[in-house]
C-alpha cells in the first residue's frame, strides 16, 4: 500500500465520519462501510 493510497484511505474516513455525523448516522453503520471500503483498498 503506497503512501498516497494510505492518505486518500484517511481523508475517505474523515470525510465519512464528518458525513456520518452530520446526517445522524450511527456509528456503527459508518463503521461497516469504513471497514468494507479499508478492506477494498488493501486488496488491490
Amino acid at each position: 500500500m503506497t503512501l498516497k493510497k494510505m492518505l486518500i484511505t484517511i481523508s475517505f474516513i474523515m470525510i465519512l465520519l464528518l458525513a456520518g455525523l452530520t446526517t445522524g448516522m450511527s456509528v456503527e453503520s459508518t463503521y461497516k462501510i469504513i471497514y468494507v471500503e479499508w478492506q477494498s483498498s488493501f486488496s488491490d
